[in-house]
């Protein structure tokens, strides 16, 4: 189908099988073989979490909406839940809704009334870690990042309202996580300058940097858009600069251990460079039987 051209997102699951995002078009479950065992035409993108037997993907749809602007058009962001097995679409949550639910102010989520107010890219599913730091980040909650709004955000599917959101020293950041320390980890893009990025663990006691990459000169690297981290067991973090077609790991002491570049350019003189939305690093105990059975 036209427009369904590359995989924003993949996720690995234990059978071999494959769940990818078509970046706002769809998303499919392929088998080991690359068979399509379900299609959805769900305008998923960015990113998803899988829970059990449960998909919780994001997903927009562009509609005039009145109570917020009677001429523009919106582009309006849900987090939908789908069934594993089949695809089928179980419920959606409106984050305009869940933000009009909020006591968060309006001015500081509809800063603008057209377009696509928040742009969220990622999605990360609370085990209730810190609430002892913060008793919105119940288990079952979902922390999300809103690139429009450089905001942070955490969202209860069961009441569908906002329950958290903040703004800090991030600007159009990606890919907002909690790990297993109970830090808060970001891919922030434009925070530190407007050509340079870095990758930021938050403290979620009080919001300062933990640990950041990207800050000392000889560190520079830099995406405008996309950009994702992965933290690597043994501390050390993989870092993928996507519109360099970059991907790169990292001490905690800064010292890069290895880096790859796409080979994927174009253009007379390979000056275009084919964007590395993420890669990702594939745990040493990962059952992977199924990618050397005998046909």
């Amino acid at each position: 189908r036209h427009g369904w051209q590359y995989f924003r997102r993949v996720s690995l699951l234990p059978e071999g099988h494959l769940l990818v995002i078509f970046e706002g078009h769809g998303m499919m479950r392929l088998d080991a073989a690359s068979n399509v065992v379900w299609a959805s035409e769900l305008a998923a993108h960015h990113d998803m979490v899988v829970v059990g037997e449960s998909i919780f993907v994001l997903s927009r749809r562009g509609s005039v909406i009145d109570r917020l602007n009677t001429e523009r058009p919106i582009l309006e962001d849900f987090i939908t839940e789908l069934a594993l097995p089949t695809g089928a679409i179980k419920r959606e949550v409106s984050l305009i809704e869940a933000f009009e639910r909020s006591e968060v102010p309006r001015d500081h989520w509809l800063s603008r009334k057209q377009g696509d107010l928040f742009h969220t890219n990622s999605l990360d599913r609370l085990d209730g870690r810190l609430v002892g730091v913060n008793p919105e980040f119940a288990e079952g909650r979902f922390l999300i990042s809103l690139r429009s709004l450089h905001t942070l955000a955490v969202v209860d599917l069961e009441d569908t309202r906002v329950v958290w959101a903040r703004r800090g020293q991030w600007k159009r950041q990606h890919d907002a996580e909690v790990l297993d320390n109970g830090h808060v980890l970001v891919f922030d893009n434009l925070g530190l300058s407007d050509d340079r990025s870095r990758v930021l663990e938050l403290d979620p006691a009080t919001w300062d940097s933990a640990w950041s990459y990207g800050n000392p000169l000889h560190e520079a690297f830099f995406t405008r858009f996309c950009g994702a981290q992965q933290r690597l067991v043994g501390s050390n973090t993989l870092i993928t600069e996507s519109a360099a077609g970059r991907a790169f790991e990292v001490t905690s002491d800064g010292t890069v251990v290895w880096e790859w570049f796409s080979p994927h350019r174009a253009g007379p003189n390979l000056e275009y460079v084919a964007t590395l939305p993420e890669l990702q690093r594939i745990a040493a105990n990962t059952d992977l039987s199924w990618a050397t059975a005998p046909e």
